[in-house]
């Protein structure tokens, strides 16, 4: 039961009035009937909605936290446009959920992305403004996004927070160094992402599972004997894609891994440690240039001899033609592959490669079961809200599924998904 519904509950049942003030889980989101009117794009009718729901939502989350009487909480989530303006109330917000024992927290400061956050609400963890500093010791998650936190305030939540199992933080201004060191640490789940002041990451954690991290500085790994899922993207991904054999020492053991590589570059090497346990990998490309992804797709898939599933995800230009392509299909080279069974085209658009690279998976992978061909990256929607650009784009969607429905007569094996008929 979400906390509105809950509210609304109380309403309409005088034995609910007072149970609706226990329950375990606090989610304060956004009302997403906001969504539509508030996008990219900082309008003075989107900062007006925004500005007036802002107060009425500070509001409400006073008022249920006056009234809660539980002893403790499970989960504590604020998710809505809020910066250091909002300060007194966060600083409230935080240290109500500390002093309940909160397993959960998160914060989101960014609901509307793309509206910009200039004054960042900082985590109170070395400030005047609490009565005390906060204590989290019976935090297992913690997720800060748009939120400013140093690397001395992650050291310190690591050292006291001894059950922290899971840390993301996202778009903090003041995250500058990060070192994540220590074997008796219980983090097993670390993402750091957008941080653009981060000048120096180190990793050496003994329970570590998994790390996702998009940043422009190197990572260095120390000890991470259990790192079995591995995300790299922006600037890193890119650098840590032609620099894989960096990873060699624990590579090896990885099972999940994606790379935001965007722009593929000019070269025809590619070398990669034998990935022995991997058996799910995800490219995201940026690139209108086929020879270049066609020597990088395979070169990674032959090295992964566990593989199982496959995803390519391709983020063309949706304002430039597709005249780079090749137009003549040349033949896929020999490379059997043995446990590949599910292979994702996304991005898909009908170009001479992406037939290639169909072609090339139909002939070496004798597990095959599926190839997914999907037209749709539904994370590069949301600059197509104005009208001539959801028409150029519903007009690429409708002739990348007419290339798609012939294809599937040709490749049987081939599922479609997302395809607008005509």
């Amino acid at each position: 039961m979400t906390m509105k519904e809950a509210a609304r509950t109380s309403v309409l049942s005088r034995r609910w009035r007072k149970v609706w003030a226990f329950i375990p889980s606090l989610n304060f989101d956004a009302p997403y009937k906001l969504d539509p009117e508030v996008s990219m794009y900082a309008t003075p009718r989107a900062l007006k909605l925004v500005h007036a729901a802002r107060l009425g939502h500070i509001n409400w989350i006073n008022r249920v936290l006056e009234s809660y009487q539980g002893s403790t909480i499970d989960k504590f989530r604020v998710q809505f446009d809020l910066n250091e303006t909002n300060k007194h109330d966060l600083d409230r917000w935080v240290n109500f959920a500390s002093e309940k024992k909160v397993k959960e927290f998160v914060m989101d400061l960014n609901k509307f992305g793309g509206l910009a956050q200039d004054h960042k609400y900082t985590f109170p963890l070395f400030c005047n403004s609490l009565r005390r500093f906060p204590d989290f010791s019976s935090l297992r998650t913690l997720l800060l996004k748009d939120v400013n936190v140093s690397g001395d305030g992650i050291d310190y939540l690591l050292s006291s927070c001894m059950y922290l199992e899971q840390l993301y933080v996202v778009s903090s201004k003041s995250l500058v160094h990060l070192k994540v060191d220590g074997q008796s640490l219980s983090l097993k789940h670390l993402k750091i992402k957008y941080c653009r002041n981060l000048e120096s990451i180190y990793i050496s954690a003994t329970n570590l599972l998994s790390f996702k991290y998009a940043g422009r500085p190197q990572v260095s790994f120390g000890n991470v004997p259990n790192l079995v899922e591995l995300r790299c993207g922006d600037k890193y991904g890119e650098y840590i894609t032609w620099n894989f054999l960096q990873l060699r020492n624990f590579a090896f053991r990885l099972v999940t891994l994606t790379l935001n590589v965007y722009h593929v570059q000019e070269t025809s090497v590619v070398y990669f440690p034998v990935l022995t346990h991997l058996k799910n990998l995800r490219l995201y490309v940026l690139s209108d240039d086929d020879e270049r992804l066609l020597a990088l797709a395979p070169s990674m898939i032959e090295a992964s001899p566990s593989l199982h599933k496959f995803v390519l995800v391709v983020m063309s230009n949706h304002h430039l033609p597709y005249s780079r392509a090749r137009s003549s299909v040349e033949k896929a080279p020999k490379c059997p592959h043995q446990c590949l069974k599910v292979v994702e085209l996304v991005g898909f658009v009908g170009r001479t490669m992406e037939i290639e690279m169909i072609t090339y998976f139909i002939e070496n992978a004798v597990m095959l079961e599926e190839i997914i061909v999907d037209p749709v990256v539904k994370f590069m929607l949301l600059p197509f809200k104005r009208k001539p650009m959801i028409d150029l784009y519903a007009k690429r969607l409708k002739a990348a599924g007419e290339r798609a429905v012939q294809l599937k007569s040709e490749f049987p094996k081939l599922v479609l998904r997302n395809i607008l008929y005509s």
